[in-house]
């Protein structure tokens, strides 16, 4: 029987099933990214045992980075729980296009200047956000993503 010609509670119990499968294939997959040794660490602080993620960064973050990402709008990191959050189709596939924290990273940190360096687990909520202000938000990366210098992806100014 199709789900179109399902009535009520079927119907209802077809969906349901749909959406269980669905969210137990999403959260194998992210299960499987979190298996690389690279994503085992916060990509910002190296903090170990990160539990959330910028979908479309491509990056697994720890709590204390989560608060400097999501500081910088959804426009720029989209961040999501990896336990607590329903992934969808897009934002797995992003994670794994990406190919994980070090991937990210080895675009990210190409262009930092010599003596410019990450903060450690134990940073200051300051050193954090002036990192990933720095390594997410400056002209640099919009034109590396080939967009326009001056604004951000929705035509808001980079944060600096």
């Amino acid at each position: 029987m199709t789900l179109r010609r399902a009535s009520g509670r079927l119907r209802t119990r077809m969906l349901q099933g749909f959406c269980i499968l669905k969210c137990n294939s999403n959260a194998k997959r992210l299960k499987d990214l979190l298996l690389n040794s690279d994503n085992r660490v916060c990509a910002d602080c190296d903090a170990p045992d990160p539990k959330w993620a910028s979908a479309n960064i491509g990056v697994f973050i720890c709590l204390k980075c989560c608060g400097g990402h999501r500081s910088l709008g959804t426009h720029i990191s989209k961040v999501l729980s990896v336990t607590l959050d329903d992934w969808s189709d897009d934002e797995i596939d992003s994670m794994v296009e990406v190919g994980g924290n070090s991937s990210a990273n080895s675009i990210y940190e190409a262009y930092f200047p010599e003596g410019f360096s990450k903060p450690g687990p134990e940073a200051s909520n300051e050193e954090r956000m002036k990192f990933i202000r720095y390594t997410f938000c400056l002209p640099r990366l919009y034109t590396i993503n080939g967009s326009d210098c001056s604004t951000g992806k929705y035509g808001h100014p980079p944060v600096v």
